[in-house]
């Protein structure tokens, strides 16, 4: 599909956004909504595609495909943060009859304990154990069976760029010892496996200056040991640790911090990949599906050096869709080549993430959230409708500061996620994969 045409289709919608939503917003909240709160509702199917336009018929290029893994089913869903138990049962009961592919899950590895039980602990690894606190590995291993079981698919956060952050030292979430600053990890004993300080070009040694390459991928991203991934031990290493969980059926990965490691280096990691697992139920001889968490525009990092690896995330499309929502005739010129954005065949996007959610630089008309319920329920019915790339749905917890964690017990063990009888979350999840005229939505794209 070329952004172009995709933009004179949106175009040829504009005229009735704006009469729908100005002339009848009132009358939408007030007579439509209820029905679009109705769970399965085919009045809530209608009206959303009418509200986006369903601007999925477009020609062009083949679009960036779970193929084989999902069966034709092109929406995942980010369960942040949830215990495997708890995604265990969110496949079998809603995700799979609701048509929602696969889930993306919280990085499964051992992980550093930190003071306050923040959600960025995940993001620092200690060892490749599968121990976490959103389970161990037998819970692990059970979560996947039972959601392949019912053709729901697991995605893999997978933290590979770095481990934990320098100047630290203690135990990890499986009792792991390490020691930061004298490079001691259990899959890597030794500095020879972390990128020298001398090769980064940042006086401080983390990354400063993103229109550097070299500073951005041979520097320590936050200060995180960052590993030398043009090294062959590594690279063995932390295939291991992907073909491990592809053992165990998961179906593919986002490769988290990705525009901090080489493209080279992942291309080499990917050679050393296995298929799919036969046993897991994938056909013979499929890959993982792979997309890499990439920042762009506004550094020196491509995006297009990407594209022969896998999907790569679009962080423009949540901020235009946001806008779009606002002042709807920023929908025309949502797709025109001059913003850059990533090709629908190369293209995972998503309104909100859980790094967006928390950004501070990011001005507030150009973020969806929870928090405000009816727009946000707009912007993901357009995005679901558009069908511009893989969809990505963000499934929360509230949180009342930036580093919080997820909602837990007195001794910080993650609390189960709770449905009510009307079929929404409590407890401090917001699930918004559940909101009707979103789950709706995804329904009805597979028709």
């Amino acid at each position: 599909m070329d952004p172009l045409s995709h933009s004179c289709k949106v175009s040829s919608l504009s005229i009735f956004y704006r009469y729908f939503f100005h002339r009848c917003f009132d009358e939408l909240v007030s007579c439509i909504l209820p029905l679009l709160l109705r769970p399965a509702s085919p009045i809530s199917w209608l009206v959303l595609v009418l509200a986006v336009g369903g601007t999925s018929s477009a020609i062009g290029p083949e679009l960036l495909s779970l193929g084989p893994v999902c069966d034709g089913r092109q929406t995942l869903v980010h369960l942040f943060e949830w215990r495997w138990e708890d995604i265990a049962n969110e496949c079998e009961t809603f995700l799979a009859p609701y048509g929602y592919c696969a889930v993306q899950i919280s990085p499964p590895q051992e992980h550093r304990i930190v003071d306050g039980r923040p959600w960025h602990q995940r993001y620092q690894p200690i060892s490749y154990l599968l121990e976490s606190r959103s389970g161990n590995r037998s819970e692990f291993e059970d979560m996947v069976s039972r959601c392949n079981a019912v053709g729901v698919r697991i995605i893999v956060d997978a933290v590979i760029n770095h481990m934990a952050e320098q100047h630290t030292e203690g135990y990890g979430s499986a009792n792991s010892h390490y020691v930061a600053d004298n490079y001691d990890f259990p899959p890597y004993n030794g500095a020879s496996y972390f990128t020298d300080v001398f090769m980064c070009p940042s006086p401080s040694g983390v990354v400063t200056d993103y229109q550097n390459l070299n500073d951005i991928r041979d520097c320590r991203y936050l200060g995180l040991l960052d590993l030398y991934t043009s090294e062959v031990p590594v690279q063995e290493t932390i295939s291991l640790y992907l073909n491990q969980l592809l053992d165990i059926g998961v179906a593919g990965f986002r490769i988290d911090s990705a525009s901090y490691i080489w493209p080279e280096d992942l291309e080499f990691i990917y050679a050393k990949v296995n298929n799919l697992s036969i046993a897991a139920g994938f056909p013979e001889a499929t890959r993982p599906f792979i997309f890499h968490d990439v920042i762009a525009p506004g550094t020196a990092v491509k995006p297009s050096d990407y594209y022969n690896l896998g999907g790569v995330t679009e962080t423009q499309y949540g901020r235009k869709a946001a806008s779009g929502v606002g002042n709807f005739s920023l929908l025309e010129t949502m797709y025109e080549p001059s913003h850059q954005m990533i090709p629908p065949e190369n293209a995972v996007v998503y309104t909100d993430s859980h790094l967006s959610q928390r950004s501070s630089s990011i001005p507030a008309g150009e973020i969806l959230t929870y928090a405000d319920r009816i727009t946000y329920q707009m912007g993901n019915a357009f995005m679901l409708a558009d069908s511009y790339g893989i969809v990505r749905i963000m499934s929360s917890y509230e949180f009342s500061n930036v580093n919080q964690g997820p909602p837990t017990t007195p001794d910080n063990s993650t609390l189960p996620v709770n449905i009510g009888v009307d079929g929404l979350c409590e407890g401090g999840w917001v699930c918004e994969h559940r909101w009707a005229p979103i789950a709706n939505m995804v329904n009805l794209s597979l028709l």
